[in-house]
């Protein structure tokens, strides 16, 4: 009797200690990672320093649409200048960046697309109706764009030209 009184507590304790272990539980929602990748952009409080950053220099229109008089300087090192205008409402990107890609960031379909020649240049502009929201051209060793409200109501077709005409 006290072997089988033995053999009792030894299966009673075996079977609390399996109960006492980790509990896994199956989560009931999707667990997403909150991964982020790094902002590639310098803040710069001028051009020169953009400039210096990206390894090339950047000539900008003389004058921008009325209103957009808040502006942002970014360079990535050794690649693009990003200068950025807001007026409240609306945004008017320019950059430049190295090579012949598209670095105008907006992936918008629009329903309009058409070339025409500035200064020598051929520009694709991208917009919906008579409005423009994209121009974007190349020479030999850069890429260049113009990007205003992107998806949203462009601007007139000649203020994006007389923009295109004062970058190089």
């Amino acid at each position: 009797m006290k072997k089988m009184m033995k053999c009792v507590m030894v299966l009673a304790m075996v079977a609390s200690m399996t109960g006492c272990g980790k509990e896994t539980k199956t989560p009931t929602e999707p667990v997403e990672e909150n991964t982020q990748i790094p902002n590639p952009f310098a803040e710069c409080e001028t051009i020169e320093e953009a400039e210096k950053i990206a390894g090339f220099d950047l000539v900008i229109p003389e004058k921008v649409p009325e209103g957009f008089n808040d502006k942002n300087i970014s360079a990535i090192q050794n690649e693009m200048i990003d200068i950025s205008y807001d007026n409240g409402e609306e945004k008017l990107c320019i950059r430049k960046g190295k090579g012949t890609d598209d670095v105008s960031g907006d992936y918008t379909q629009y329903d309009e697309i058409s070339t025409v020649e500035v200064n020598n240049r051929s520009v694709t502009l991208k917009g919906s109706g008579d409005k423009i929201n994209v121009a974007v051209w190349k020479d030999e060793d850069f890429a260049y764009s113009i990007v205003v409200n992107s998806g949203k109501v462009g601007i007139d077709s000649n203020v994006i030209t007389d923009l295109v005409k004062g970058i190089e």
